[in-house]
Order: C-alpha cells, then structure tokens, then sequence
C-alpha cells in the first residue's frame, strides 16, 4: 500500500507488484522490498516468492517476456494499483 507520505497516497489506494530480480531468493525478496519502499510503498504481504528458469511460463505467458528482460536488465517491476477510492482505501492508514 502507498506510504501517507509518499507520491502515490493521493492517487493509488493498493498495488500489486511482480518482481523478477536476477538474484538468490533471499536477496530477491530483500531487493524487491527495498526498492517498492524506495518508490513510495510498503509491503503488508509476499504471496509468492520463487526461483523459476524459463521453462516454468508457457508460450505466450507475459511472465516468461519479464523473465527474459530481467535476465538482461536484472530486474523488472510490474505494478498493478488501484484507485483511490477503492473499498480498502482505509485500511491504508
């Protein structure tokens, strides 16, 4: 969820965020929650954290695209927020 003080409070009222990180897990999971602070957020949960390869996405699945990228880029962040007036909208506070 967005941090009161940060640039997203006033426009986003949750987010889910996919990470790949072209690390070890535990420094994924200790990387991932770095930087999602460093944008503004905090995280109240980690619902997945795995080591995958390639062959773990089938043809076509936008994960194996963001996979590829990451091992190239090192990682790669996908937010999906929702809006301010969301019904969970005061739980963030």
């Amino acid at each position: 969820m967005p941090v009161a003080e940060g640039s997203h409070f006033d426009e986003f009222s949750g987010a889910q965020i996919n990470c790949w990180v072209a690390r070890p897990q535990v420094e994924a999971v200790a990387r991932a929650t770095q930087l999602v602070a460093e944008q503004g957020w905090r995280v109240t949960s980690v619902e997945e954290s795995c080591e995958v390869v390639e062959s773990d996405y089938a043809p076509g699945d936008p994960g194996g695209e963001y996979f590829r990228q990451a091992k190239v880029d090192g990682e790669v962040w996908v937010f999906y927020t929702w809006p301010n007036d969301a019904p969970d909208r005061d739980t963030n506070q």
